[in-house]
């Protein structure tokens, strides 16, 4: 075997391993999502591929007339890989607009800080959902990074876009006067099942910061 057959020879290996890894791995996708048209797109284009590389594999063996039927195969070979791409950008396009539109109905606890009441007994924050969506099984309450709150959180089963509760937490023994490393914390859930937390952080001096985080499964 000269180099030449033998490079060709590799370059053949090579292209079928490709072929049927695509048409294996497109196999598995459509298997767990359906064979949707752009899964079925994919596979007609492997199997297109693994069709061309028979073709230049057999190329001496074919004769002049058939030369029609092999442009007519390439052809719609290369038709099909033109739609696959076109199928996987809509795919792609739909997936990022549904997550748009839940994004847009995402809730927002925003949280204020009033301070102590009267009594200087409890401290009070003011909540409100400032989001594009009703925030679910919220649970509000207070956090510190050395002092253990001995209490249940406050909770609301729904608060709706635009609502706002005014909540008084127990002082305990806590020097609200010394607020460094306090956090006013509220956990809640979208319409859609993602969980969030908003918090009101206190840190040194009168310094505050505020954010919302979304919170993973496990986390």
């Amino acid at each position: 075997m000269t180099v030449i057959e033998w490079v060709q020879l590799s370059i053949l290996l090579l292209a079928i391993v490709v072929s049927l890894t695509v048409s294996g791995y497109v196999l598995i996708k459509a298997t767990r999502e359906g064979f949707t048209i752009r899964w079925t797109a994919f596979l007609m284009l492997a199997l297109g591929l693994l069709f061309v590389v028979y073709l230049a594999y057999t190329a001496r063996e074919i004769h002049p007339a058939d030369g029609a039927q092999i442009m007519l195969v390439t052809g719609l070979v290369a038709v099909t890989g033109v739609h696959a791409l076109s199928a996987s950008r809509q795919a792609d396009a739909s997936v990022k607009m549904a997550e748009e539109m839940r994004h847009a109905r995402f809730p927002a606890i925003k949280i204020g800080w009033i301070g102590p009441d009267s009594t200087e007994e409890k401290v009070i924050a003011v909540f409100k959902n400032t989001g594009l969506g009703p925030a679910l099984n919220l649970k509000c309450y207070l956090a510190h990074d050395t002092f253990n709150f001995q209490y249940k959180d406050v909770g609301y089963t729904v608060m709706e876009v635009g609502e706002e509760h005014t909540i008084s937490f127990p002082r305990g023994n806590f020097d609200f006067k010394e607020r460094a490393g306090l956090g006013i914390n509220c956990d809640y859930r979208s319409v859609y099942g993602e969980s969030f937390r908003s918090i009101l952080r206190f840190e040194a001096g009168e310094e505050s910061h505020f954010e919302i985080i979304e919170i993973k499964e496990g986390k």
